[in-house]
């Protein structure tokens, strides 16, 4: 069965953050919950980057949560708020750690941190940095990367969640912005976009289910969210891990 965070876990990476949020000298880092204090062994750590919604206050930045795979070295981002890659650095996570951002929507006070921190990310990374969004994620990067005249480092792979076939009110189903083509300035690196159509029968979009037979590997799937842009709430499924039994013990 999927494994759930246990008592008191959540709660000590909040009061991490909220140390880090107003700038203290002890700054948020994801080992917050050390082996040491946490009571459950977990592989999966999760960092509040950002928790105001709208605006930022003085003691918390937007929204921004990262999700750290600890044996993995890997940190997802999902939402990426104005000021997430500082708060990042101030919780000591190296940028080339980020591998994939998740957006739930596009309004700004959940994406516009993206475009400085995707720029950090490539400046300190090879591999391509994965950004998932509803329709108009890819348009709304490549706008800004063609009209800053920046060269990219790295390939940066969007999909876009297409909300065709979902229960979304279709007036606003295709008020994204359109997947128009921008001039990149030369780099080593592109821009590229592909399409996951909603699973009606199951009420989903599978995002990413390559791990789906791996044993501990991770499902990524989403769900539509009512809003009034379009939204999506996305799914994190660790795949069963086999125990194993001391039949001695239990005689």
């Amino acid at each position: 069965m999927p494994r759930a965070f246990p008592p008191g876990f959540v709660r000590a990476s909040l009061r991490a953050c909220r140390a880090g949020f107003a700038g203290k000298a002890a700054a948020y880092r994801i080992a917050a919950c050390s082996a040491q204090s946490n009571p459950w062994d977990s592989d999966i750590e999760v960092a509040f980057f950002g928790t105001s919604a709208g605006v930022p206050s003085s003691s918390r930045n937007v929204s921004s949560l990262g999700v750290w795979f600890r044996q993995r070295a890997d940190m997802w981002l999902f939402d990426c708020g104005e000021g997430t890659q500082h708060q990042v650095r101030r919780g000591r996570v190296r940028p080339k750690l980020i591998s994939r951002v998740f957006l739930t929507h596009l309004h700004g006070d959940h994406v516009w941190g993206l475009p400085g921190l995707l720029m950090s990310v490539m400046t300190a990374r090879d591999e391509p940095v994965r950004v998932y969004g509803p329709r108009g994620t890819y348009a709304l990067l490549s706008s800004i990367i063609a009209g800053t005249y920046t060269g990219l480092d790295s390939n940066i792979m969007v999909t876009e969640l297409d909300f065709e076939n979902t229960p979304f009110p279709r007036r606003l189903v295709r008020e994204g912005l359109p997947r128009l083509s921008y001039y990149i300035h030369p780099g080593t690196g592109s821009i590229s976009c592909e399409s996951v159509p909603f699973d009606a029968t199951r009420g989903e979009w599978v995002v990413d289910d390559s791990e789906a037979d791996v044993p501990g590997g991770i499902t990524v799937s989403a769900i539509p969210l009512h809003h009034r842009v379009p939204s999506v709430g996305y799914i994190l499924k660790e795949s069963d891990i086999a125990g194993e039994l001391d039949a001695s013990k239990l005689l």
